[in-house]
């Protein structure tokens, strides 16, 4: 039996990519230890661990992409932790 669930829509999350650096990308779906993401306009994939995948709110990514232009790590951990984890919403609609 497989674990992985497709997402109803696509979503827009928000990862944490190499050096912490905030990216906007659509939800595939969810393939267990893994969250499979893409961009908007492309069909190319890749997977993500779970606990590098936080619910998009506009908002905060701007804040996020900011900091991170301005090369505050400080700040942008703060962030990072204040971010929910999409897990942690996952099955909320």
């Amino acid at each position: 039996m497989s674990t992985e669930r497709k997402v109803r829509s696509h979503r827009t999350v928000i990862v944490r990519a190499y050096d912490d650096e905030p990216v906007r990308l659509r939800l595939v779906r969810d393939a267990g230890r893994y969250i499979i993401v893409g961009h908007y306009d492309t069909r190319h994939t890749i997977g993500f661990p779970r606990d590098r995948v936080y619910v998009f709110e506009e908002t905060m990514f701007e804040t996020m992409r900011q900091t991170f232009v301005a090369g505050d790590e400080a700040t942008l951990s703060l962030l990072w932790e204040r971010c929910a984890k999409w897990r942690e919403v996952a099955h909320q609609t």
